[in-house]
Order: C-alpha cells, then structure tokens, then sequence
C-alpha cells in the first residue's frame, strides 16, 4: 500500500503511519485504545502532531532495547526535521532532503545510513479508451484514436527516457534506473528484465511506424510533495519526450488533490510510487484487470488488461510453494512488462542521518524502529 501494512508492535505503528498519528485523536493514543503493547516499546504519550513517546517494555519476549525512552517528533517539513537534528535536538531522522545529503555526508558529527527502498516510481498510461483526455495533435485538435493503445507508443516513450541520467541528475543520486515493479530482493522480481535501453532514435522510429512520424502533443501529470523530486521528475521525462517529437506539458498537484484525479480518470499518463514486499501483490494491484468486487486493479490507473497477467498472479498468489510462488510472479511481471503495462523509471532510495555513536540497519520497507537504533 502507499503507506505500508500495519504491524501489531506499538513501535510499528506509531512510526510507519504517521499520518494516522496525526488525524488520531489524543483521547485514542492516551487511553490506550487499540495498543496491544507486545513489542520491545510500550505506549508513553501522545501530543497530538507533536510527539509520541514509548517506554521499554522490559516484559519484551525478544529482550531489553537499549533504549528506557524514545520520543518520535513528528515533524513533516524537511526544514524543521534537518534543524532539529543539526541543532542537536533529534538523534535521527528519516527521508532526509536530498539537497542536504552531500552537507551531511561530509559532517563528522553525522553518519547517512541508506539503501535501495522497495519503492518503484512508475508511468501508468491510459489504455482503456479510445480517445484519452490529455493527448492531442500539435495544434490542440483531439485524435482520432488513443495513442498510448498502440505498444509501439508505449514502447517509444520508455525508450525516450534517460533512466541514468534521471537518477544521477533529477535525483540527485538517490535512486537506481528499474526495470521491475518491485525492487531487487522482493519476491516476485524478474532479474531476465533489463532496464530499457535510452534510445531517442529507435523512439522516434517506433512513433512513426505507429503513424506518429511527427508525434503528438501530451500533457503529463504527477505529485509535487510526495515522492523524492517528483515534480522536478516529471519535468525531467517532459523533456526526453519532447527531444523525440511528442510535445509535452507538465501539471503537478499536491498529493491530496492528485491521487483523488488520477484515480478518477481524469489523467492519460501520470507517475505513480509503490512498494510492497510480494511482486504478485503488487501487480494484483496495479496491472490486473479491474474488479470492484475482487479488489483487483484497484490501484490500475491505467485499465490494463490482459488475461495472461492475471493468471499468472492468479497462479502465484495460490501457489503454496515458495519457489513456484517466486517463479509464477516472475512470468507475470515478465509478461506485463514486455507489454508496456506501465513504465518503470526507478527504485528510491531511503535515507537516514544520525548522530555520531548511534548507528540503525537500513530496511528495504523504508520503516524507522527504534529498537533497531543501537549504540555505535
């Protein structure tokens, strides 16, 4: 999910949902409602859109954490969250702004703690219909048919992306160019998958056997304030795009607003964030045929279909054996993918900063536990 699941450990919670400690009330997290307090933490306190506060839970199965107290500080600017911690008023924070990583890599009273997160940003793209809302000839005129139909198409815009160029640059580094809708290590990832080639003139080629020798025009839209740069990314891709012919426009709108649009139709091709830690979850989701009734494609903007796909998923989710599970989900990324049903761009990458003699293992979920911060 956009979030992430749940877990029953107070910590868990407290940590990956923090917009469910925000809208909680502080009657819910004070009388204890719902906490099940098996984990290393019990609940302390709550000030709401403050802080939470747990206690060791000395009763822990698992044994002591090190730590009698830890206080999260829930702070969602990127300004407050690095002063906090430069002014030594935090001990680490999670998703550091990228424009702060070289600053802090270069502190000695800091370490940077990251890895590739299970995060993949994608391009989904309007399959369904015939004609699609943002794509027009060059002059504005509606076409006659949906481009984005024609795999060529598809094809052609994957291949006009500089994925390199776009995690060294637009991301300041802090991604890897994907080929998969999981990343490297989930369940279900196809490593017989390559990262498209970047490849102007075999796009431009593609187009006009498609019937598009001199493009069309498209209007691409994404988030400005959820994932790493995602406004400047969308940016980025308008640009390839407009190098091999098609004549592209940006709109980006805060997530609270773009989710509810792109969900309801109202965009062709539009960028999307997802992580999970099961590839035929994932494409259950994303790519398999829309099913109110099943739950299917619920998160498939783009009306993908393809009975083979969902078989496939069909087969891996029933799969009782891991390595049969594993292989099935492959099939079905495998077959999506060489179909353009969405396009990969790339794995983010999670980043911590924390205090000199204090050190945490990264994790793929992008998830911060405080009993998994140690003493250096």
């Amino acid at each position: 999910a956009p979030y992430g699941p749940l877990a029953l450990d107070v910590s868990t919670i407290f940590i990956v949902s923090k917009k469910a400690a925000q809208n909680a009330t502080t009657e819910d997290f004070n009388s204890g409602k719902a906490l099940i307090g098996t984990g290393p933490f019990k609940f302390g306190n709550f000030k709401r859109g403050d802080s939470i506060e747990l206690i060791r839970n000395d009763s822990y199965w698992g044994g002591k954490a090190d730590w009698d107290k830890v206080t999260f500080r829930i702070l969602t600017s990127d300004g407050a969250r690095l002063a906090a911690l430069l002014a030594g008023e935090v001990d680490a924070i999670d998703s550091v702004p990228p424009a702060d990583v070289p600053k802090l890599k270069t502190n000695p009273k800091f370490s940077l703690v990251q890895r590739t997160s299970w995060r993949t940003i994608f391009w989904t793209l309007d399959q369904s219909r015939d004609k699609t809302p943002d794509i027009t000839d060059k002059s504005g005129k509606p076409l006659d048919k949906n481009p984005l139909k024609d795999i060529r198409v598809r094809q052609a815009i994957s291949k006009a992306i500089n994925r390199q160029a776009l995690t060294e640059r637009t991301l300041e580094g802090l991604g890897t160019p994907a080929s998969n809708i999981v990343a490297p290590g989930i369940l279900g990832y196809a490593d017989n998958l390559k990262v498209e080639k970047y490849d102007p003139e075999g796009a431009k080629k593609l187009l006009a056997a498609a019937g598009y020798p001199n493009g069309f025009a498209l209007t691409l839209h994404g988030p400005n304030n959820r994932y790493i740069n995602d406004e400047r990314v969308v940016q980025t891709v308008a640009q390839f795009l407009s190098r091999v012919g098609i004549q592209t426009k940006v709109e980006t709108f805060p997530l609270s607003v773009y989710f509810g649009k792109a969900r309801n139709g109202d965009f062709s091709v539009a960028l999307l964030g997802w992580g999970t830690l099961a590839g035929d979850f994932g494409l259950r989701t994303l790519v398999g045929t829309t099913d109110a009734t099943t739950g299917w494609g619920s998160w498939n903007w783009g009306k993908y279909s393809n009975p083979q796909v969902d078989k496939l998923v069909q087969s891996s989710l029933g799969s009782v054996d891991e390595k049969q599970r594993q292989e099935f989900a492959k099939q079905a990324a495998t077959v999506a993918l060489n179909d353009y049903a969405v396009i990969p761009l790339h794995h983010q990458y999670a980043t911590w900063a924390v205090r000199k003699g204090l050190k945490y293992t990264p994790r793929i979920d992008e998830f911060t536990f405080a009993h998994q911060f140690h003493p250096q």
